[in-house]
């Protein structure tokens, strides 16, 4: 297993960007969004032991720990898990994404952007997130959020262990 650094200077970063390169393309999107919640996984897997982590497994630390602290990584995290499993049928309450079906590529113009939130303002073919609990929001800017988001835990993560 690569440790979480170089997991994501190898993985993590260069799917991010290519998704960034073209947010129209649902490859990306997801090859972004597995990177991430895997890149979650080697955090949790990394740091167990020194930090004293009480989560069960890494399915744990990212759902109760990681995305309570973050609204753009537990859309992120929804995302990937309903493209595993192509539809969630338990848990539903807890997720914000019930089918691989809930994100798709659009074309934002007129009054889907102004709907689609402070996000939906960039205008064109792109990979939103349409369902009853989101209307066409963008998936990369949340995408960009949740990374950063990823990337602060790592470096607290880092100074707490004292590596």
């Amino acid at each position: 297993m690569a440790d979480s650094d170089s997991f994501y200077e190898e993985v993590v970063s260069p799917s991010v960007r290519d998704f960034e390169a073209e947010r129209h393309s649902l490859r990306y999107a997801y090859y972004a969004v597995w990177a991430l919640d895997s890149f979650a996984s080697h955090l949790f897997y990394d740091f167990k032991t020194a930090l004293n982590l009480k989560s069960r497994d890494d399915s744990d630390f990212k759902r109760s720990y990681l995305a309570k602290k973050s609204e753009d990584f537990q859309l992120v995290l929804d995302a990937s898990i309903a493209a595993k499993h192509a539809l969630i049928t338990r848990a539903q309450g807890k997720r914000t994404i019930l089918a691989s079906s809930d994100v798709a590529s659009v074309k934002l113009e007129g009054w889907s952007s102004y709907y689609a939130g402070p996000d939906g303002d960039d205008r064109g073919e792109q990979i939103v997130v349409h369902n009853d609990k989101h209307f066409c929001r963008p998936l990369l800017p949340t995408t960009l959020r949740a990374e950063g988001f990823l990337v602060g835990e790592l470096a607290n993560m880092l100074v707490r262990a004292k590596r």
